[in-house]
């Protein structure tokens, strides 16, 4: 089934006529509403609440009850957090609730949406007379399964101060002809909607191209700080679109001229995103890549690791580098 949104007025359908997104979300997933939340975005009054797929009227009920006792107050930190058994929670963790903790040295297959783990794996070989550098690029199924990126571990064979480079970049769409007086601005880098820059449209987009599973729009996540894109100071995305499960396509794209849609459509493979700068890679080290933080993936979104030969100050030589993750995920199978 397609994600579905439930609509709310922040003044007239809530306790106090005010609303923490957080708080709100942390309160639905705790509840005994079945289907999973996606996430909730608030636009003035407006607050829309997504879920993976339609609620039943039970789960409707209860998240209308949900809502009219939502007070507006944000979590407590010094809440004291318990399980179902009464135990108290006291550890940190870096993966948000819910999610499972995943280690893998693959990508997902995205000819197939609910694949986890069957995809590209994650080694470069490079061996003597190759070109250089190497570039292999991991995806991962996102819509049906919210994924985070935690950490890695990298290991090399045989390096001679080689190097690594890992970042996230988009799906690049393509399927673009050149137009006048259009709906679409292409900068060159993005295609907008022509409002947002002033002047008339330049190209045509294939809307059956790009509603396409993988097609090219990419999915801007929440900050880490909750904001929703374009606001407070997070990255805009100038487009909405409705994506159906069963027909695995997405349909009804729409522009947001404030910046404050969900998807972006780039044109060129820039880096969102760079979490490993060319480290260096000398003989047959295992790197542990630490961090207390995530980084959500968006849907469109692609790990590139690009491996480069030292060849300036010796010889070309055969060497292999491989990479395990350590992410979050809905599911893990």
């Amino acid at each position: 089934m397609a994600a579905t949104k439930y609509t709310y007025s922040i003044q007239h359908d809530t306790k106090n006529g005010k609303m923490d997104a957080e708080a709100l979300e942390s309160q639905i997933r705790s509840s005994a509403i079945i289907i999973a939340i996606d996430y909730i975005n608030t636009d003035g009054d407006d607050a829309d609440i997504w879920f993976k797929t339609i609620l039943s009227a039970e789960d409707v009920e209860t998240l209308n009850a949900i809502v009219a006792a939502h007070d507006g107050n944000p979590l407590d930190p010094t809440e004291t957090k318990k399980d179902v058994t009464g135990k108290i929670w006291e550890h940190q963790t870096s993966r948000p609730l819910g999610l499972d903790t995943y280690f893998t040295s693959r990508g997902d297959d995205r000819s197939n949406p609910s694949d986890c783990g069957h995809g590209t794996p994650f080694k470069i070989m490079h061996k003597i007379g190759d070109d250089c550098p190497k570039v292999i690029y991991l995806d991962f199924n996102i819509l049906l399964n919210k994924t985070f990126i935690h950490e890695g571990y990298i290991e090399g064979c045989d390096a001679q101060f080689d190097s690594v480079r890992l970042e996230i970049v988009p799906d690049v769409f393509s399927a673009i002809t050149p137009g006048t007086n259009t709906p679409y601005f292409n900068t060159g880098e993005m295609i907008l909607p022509a409002p947002v820059v002033g002047m008339p449209g330049n190209c045509e987009i294939d809307l059956n191209e790009l509603y396409k599973y993988v097609g090219g729009l990419i999915y801007i996540p929440d900050s880490d700080l909750g904001d929703a894109p374009g606001c407070n100071g997070h990255t805009p995305a100038f487009w909405n679109a409705d994506y159906d499960s069963e027909e695995n396509r997405f349909d009804s794209l729409t522009p947001a001229y404030d910046g404050k849609g969900r998807y972006n459509i780039f044109t060129v493979e820039k880096p969102l995103q760079r979490f490993v700068n060319d480290t260096l890679v000398n003989g047959s080290p295992f790197y542990k890549l630490q961090a207390s933080d995530t980084a959500e993936v968006g849907h469109g979104m692609r790990l590139r690791a690009t491996a480069i030969t030292e060849k300036e100050d010796v010889d070309d030589h055969n060497w292999t580098v491989a990479c395990v993750l350590t992410m979050h995920r809905d599911h893990t199978v």
